[in-house]
């Protein structure tokens, strides 16, 4: 049996929750399910680049869209036979130039990492057709379980509570024999991040310039708790690299702060240790910076005890 893969078409960014269009494919067409019906909106910006489309009509059809040479490259990947080649010789070069005249006129993010040739190798095991086709992967029962939950906690990123319930749920549940590309999915569906080999920042909410500091630390730090989401994911996805956050708030301050906290995931036999070497921030940061935040300590605190995690 065939077991058939999803292909994505088009990414919506809808109020901060980011949606997929997916088409299902199996092996016996692969080199043919990248039509022109079945493109990415990465495809089109290097294709409306490339007939010297002005930026502003781009960006009209391109609004509100999150784009990822990601998920591209990984097509890409299939179109070539598995190969990695053409990759490097034509799509990495096409990508930095796009992007290059993109990246201050919409709201894209740009993947540094593949302009990295150890990374755009590191794709051949986990996207190879055969992996995804052997029968190990339980793709469908994964994703089934995801929506589902989903569905259940009317999942939103600006409820704090339902944020909290879908990683709960989440959390426990069993990704061996889960394909990669479908954890991917699972991961840009629920937020848009980024560390090392896989995605280039964190973003996010961003809050008001007249917000409260309060409210920019709640918007913050609510969802810290999906590093430890990121973390599971991405050791369930044989990443052996150390994983290294970096926090975008959208308060300069505030990121500085929760930047000196050097936060780290280890996984010690099956379990999950979150360390912060760094928590002492009175002595870590300029006081003129703290004073700007001066509840950030406490509410970094207070957040870490919610999640169960001892700060020593």
């Amino acid at each position: 049996m065939i077991m058939p893969y999803y292909s994505i078409v088009e990414i919506y960014n809808n109020n901060g929750i980011f949606e997929f269009n997916l088409e299902k494919d199996n092996k016996s067409n692969s080199n043919n399910v990248f039509s022109k019906e079945l493109t990415l909106v990465d495809q089109n910006i290097l294709i409306s680049i490339e007939q010297n489309k002005k930026i502003p009509e781009i960006c009209v059809a391109l609004r509100n869209k999150t784009l990822s040479p990601l998920f591209y490259l990984i097509e890409r990947f299939y179109q070539c036979n598995e190969s990695t080649e053409l990759l490097l010789k034509d799509d990495i070069p096409r990508f930095n130039k796009a992007y290059k005249q993109l990246s201050e006129k919409i709201n894209v993010y740009k993947d540094r990492s593949i302009k990295n040739d150890e990374f755009i190798e590191t794709i051949k095991v986990p996207f190879s057709m055969s992996n995804i086709d052997n029968g190990f992967y339980r793709t469908h029962m994964y994703l089934e379980f995801f929506y589902t939950k989903a569905a259940e906690f009317t999942f939103t990123l600006s409820n704090n509570e339902s944020q909290k319930n879908i990683f709960n749920a989440i959390k426990l549940y069993d990704f061996s024999g889960v394909s990669r590309f479908v954890i991917m999915i699972t991961v840009f569906s629920i937020f848009s991040a980024g560390h090392n080999a896989f995605f280039y920042k964190f973003l996010f909410p961003k809050s008001k310039n007249n917000s409260s500091p309060q409210d920019k630390a709640k918007n913050s730090f609510g969802d810290i708790r999906y590093l430890l989401l990121l973390a599971y994911l991405t050791i369930q996805m044989e990443c052996q690299k150390n994983l290294c956050f970096k926090f975008v708030t959208g308060d300069e301050n505030l990121s500085k702060i929760i930047n000196a906290l050097k936060f780290k995931v280890k996984n010690i036999h099956g379990l999950f240790e979150y360390k912060i070497e760094s928590l002492d921030i009175k002595k870590n940061l300029d006081n003129k910076l703290l004073n700007k935040n001066d509840n950030t300590y406490s509410a970094v605190l207070n957040f870490f005890n919610e999640l169960g995690i001892t700060v020593s």
